[in-house]
């Protein structure tokens, strides 16, 4: 087998264990922006999934967000996070009374499990996750952890 000037950049060889190709630069480049563009539209389409599913989830969101605040107030709002283009994840943020009322919650975790149902049907799944308000909710290290985007009050 030949070895490879250090110097010589006319040809490139990629070593298959069997037999040893030769590449021009100009093929090198070639596959190398087809790799791109290629790259650059799937991109595109999982960005585009991505904004499409976010309205979907958003808009599903707060709806649920009314039907919990529907008799009086007893979510103040939600955070969102992106997992990947299919699956995000939403805190409701529950007055903690209500969050530690045993009949409350369990209406509305119960009611949570059909949106998510909802949703799967969809194709997008979420995972919701309730937590009581308080004082000490930090939302910088909500943001932190990918929950950039919320509904309601802070």
């Amino acid at each position: 087998m030949d070895k490879p000037s250090s110097y010589s950049f006319a040809n490139w060889r990629i070593s298959t264990g069997e037999k040893e190709l030769k590449f021009s630069v100009n093929e090198v480049i070639d596959a190398y922006e087809n790799g791109l563009y290629t790259g650059m539209a799937i991109t595109k389409e999982i960005r585009d999934k991505i904004k499409k599913n976010i309205e979907i989830v958003r808009k599903k969101g707060e709806e649920f967000f009314r039907e919990i605040n529907q008799e009086s107030e007893k979510c103040h709002s939600i955070f969102l996070k992106t997992s990947w283009y299919d699956s995000y994840d939403l805190i409701y943020v529950l007055d903690s009374s209500d969050y530690q009322n045993d009949t409350i919650s369990k209406k509305i975790y119960e009611k949570s499990w059909e949106y998510k149902d909802i949703l799967r049907r969809t194709g997008i799944y979420v995972n919701i996750s309730f937590i009581p308000e308080n004082e000490h909710i930090n939302f910088n290290r909500l943001k932190t952890d990918g929950y950039y985007c919320y509904y309601g009050k802070l």
